[in-house]
């Protein structure tokens, strides 16, 4: 079956719809990697990592010195990069 255009339409809507947050300047750390970089979230969604400077969002949030951890849920509270290196 073949994708209808006013269905196609609707999807677009749909997405335009979900808010996106860009949490700029933070240090982000992952389980591979700590560096300094931008966080894209689209609805609950993280959509790309990285130099995001070009990018525009419906609502940004500055991090700047602060430590960004995408994907991490209940982390305790860490008061250096090092601890968790």
């Amino acid at each position: 079956m073949g994708h209808s255009r006013v269905g196609e339409k609707e999807r677009e809507l749909r997405v335009k719809e979900i808010k996106t947050t860009l949490i700029r300047g933070g240090t982000v750390v992952s389980s591979q990697t700590v560096s300094h970089r931008d966080v894209l979230i689209q609805g609950e969604q993280i959509i790309e990592v990285g130099d995001l400077s070009s990018i525009e969002a419906d609502t940004v949030i500055d991090a700047e010195g602060l430590l960004v951890l995408p994907g991490a849920v209940d982390l305790p509270p860490l008061k250096t990069v090092q601890e968790i290196c």
